[in-house]
């Protein structure tokens, strides 16, 4: 067997294993009461939003992924800093958890674009601190690079967590990833047509129409489970209690279609920076699958389109 093959299975299995535990617990916890403390009067109420456990563990694995972006950076000449950037999607992805609730629009777009500011400005003062002029502008390019990809884009799936339970982020990332199974499966029994050749030859157009068909068969799939167990999905914004929510299985086909479709795509991105770079995997952090950005480089992408989703849907 294969070495990657031998540790892909087990490996694959813990991190489902551990996703659903992560999933359970923060459901279980909640929100977390910080009345009387300086997190309450900055946020204008007596709790935390939900999501204390998911925040947590993106914020190490951004950690781990920004480390790894930093070594691609660096593998196409650019004088990144790792600490900054770093940084740049921690910030990026906290802000989303620790904006203040009671902001009108013009003070949250500069609670928003004060830390891509700062972050910027910090990237070329640690550029400015080696005393050479030289990638300057590559640097603070690296930082927003960062800030955006590692943090504002997984930054949505705190919004998600504040209006949802915690286990619609999962049917997201599970949707989301399917696509990678039924694109193998299907560009295995039927790929004939290659989809980008230049970018990645083994994805075909058979393969994607595949992977795009089997995500929307597991939209439809864990709605239908949702809607037939009145699973708690949905928080009210009277009670902070979760209720059940229908979810129409047309609406979740065509959720799960856009999700596969865009995680393709997020999965090609990748690849870009990659073969830009002239590596095949980000890292060796986790057997069988490479580095964080490997495993996390379609869930990344759609988080923005998952949120806008569940929006047009409650609003339906």
């Amino acid at each position: 067997m294969p070495p990657m093959l031998k540790y892909r299975l087990p490996f694959g299995i813990a991190m489902v294993i551990a996703l659903i535990a992560l999933i359970w617990g923060d459901d279980r916890i909640g929100a977390v009461n910080v009345e009387g403390t300086f997190l309450a009067s900055w946020l204008g109420q007596p709790e935390l939003r939900p999501g204390i456990l998911v925040f947590g563990i993106f914020l190490l694995l951004i950690t781990v992924g920004a480390g790894e972006l930093v070594n691609i950076f660096h593998a196409k000449g650019i004088k990144a800093n790792a600490f900054v950037v770093r940084l740049a999607g921690l910030v990026g992805f906290a802000m989303f958890y620790v904006m203040p609730g009671d902001l009108n629009g013009p003070a949250a777009l500069a609670f928003v674009g004060t830390p891509i500011a700062v972050v910027f400005l910090a990237a070329l003062v640690a550029h400015a601190a080696h005393k050479q002029p030289d990638g300057a502008v590559a640097a603070g390019g690296a930082a927003l690079f960062g800030l955006v990809y590692m943090g504002m884009m997984p930054g949505f799936y705190l919004l998600v967590r504040a209006e949802f339970s915690a286990w619609i982020i999962m049917a997201i990332i599970i949707t989301t990833k399917n696509c990678d199974t039924g694109a193998y499966t299907f560009g295995r029994m039927f790929g004939k047509h290659k989809l980008i050749f230049w970018l990645s030859p083994g994805k075909t157009w058979e393969g994607l129409a595949g992977g795009v068909a089997f995500s929307a068969l597991t939209g439809v799939l864990l709605a239908a489970i949702a809607n037939g167990n009145d699973i708690p999905l949905r928080v009210d914004t009277t009670t902070g209690e979760l209720v059940a929510m229908d979810i129409p299985l047309w609406y979740a086909a065509i959720a799960g279609a856009l999700l596969g479709l865009i995680g393709h795509g997020g999965d090609l991105i990748a690849s870009l920076f990659k073969r830009d770079a002239g590596i095949k995997d980000s890292g060796n952090t986790i057997p069988g699958f490479g580095g964080v950005l490997d495993v996390c480089d379609s869930p990344i992408v759609v988080a923005p389109l998952g949120y806008w989703l569940l929006q047009a849907s409650v609003i339906g």
